[in-house]
């Protein structure tokens, strides 16, 4: 006997995946959890945090010398334009 094929329902799964997502929290009482003593694990976790916000200042200062640059190299392409003119004009 074949079997029969079930017909894939992209809509009611991603109905479903998104209640899940919804952000329904579960009690407590149900969540299997291992605890920790605060020690190592949370210094680690204070690094981590740290290192990120490192990152972001940095990416923030990266991206304001790029922006500088770009106008920077705008007005010096806009320079050797206006130039390339002038030279072909004495010609």
């Amino acid at each position: 006997m074949a079997k029969k094929r079930k017909l894939f329902n992209l809509r009611k799964f991603v109905l479903q995946e998104a209640a899940k997502l919804s952000g329904k929290t579960t009690p407590t009482s149900k969540v299997k959890a291992k605890e920790y003593k605060a020690g190592q694990e949370a210094s680690q976790l204070e690094k981590n945090v740290n290192h990120a916000k490192h990152l972001k200042l940095k990416e923030a200062k990266i991206k304001a010398a790029h922006k500088r640059l770009v106008l920077e190299m705008r007005k010096l392409q806009k320079r050797k334009v206006a130039l390339k003119k002038r030279i072909i004009k004495d010609i």
